[in-house]
C-alpha cells in the first residue's frame, strides 16, 4: 500500500492505500469533517512502490461514481439537445 494521506495540525493518519485517488478521497473526508473545508498542513505520503493494475471491480466502481454525478448528467442532457439540434438544421437545410 504505497499512499498514506497525513494531516499534521491533527497528527493523525488515515490507513495506507494502494491508489493515490484513494487517499486523496481519505484527505477530502477529513478535511470537510475535521477541519470544515479548511485545508490545514497536511499531506499525501507514497510509502512504496506503486501498486499493480487495478481490479476490474474497482476500475467500474470509479466510473459509476463519475456517472452518478450532477455534472455527467448535465453533459449528457446538453449533449442530447446538441444532437437534436444539429438534427433539425441537417433537415431544414436539405
Amino acid at each position: 500500500m504505497p499512499y498514506v494521506y497525513r494531516c499534521e495540525a491533527c497528527r493523525a493518519s488515515a490507513p495506507p492505500r494502494a491508489w493515490q485517488d484513494q487517499a486523496r478521497a481519505d484527505r477530502d473526508e477529513h478535511r470537510e469533517r475535521a477541519h470544515h473545508g479548511l485545508i490545514p498542513d497536511d499531506g499525501i505520503t507514497r510509502t512504496g512502490p506503486p501498486a499493480g493494475p487495478r481490479p476490474p471491480s474497482e476500475l467500474w466502481r470509479a466510473v459509476r461514481t463519475v456517472g452518478s454525478t450532477d455534472y455527467l448528467r448535465q453533459a449528457a442532457v446538453l449533449l442530447g439537445a446538441g444532437v437534436l439540434v444539429v438534427m433539425a438544421l441537417a433537415a431544414i437545410l436539405h
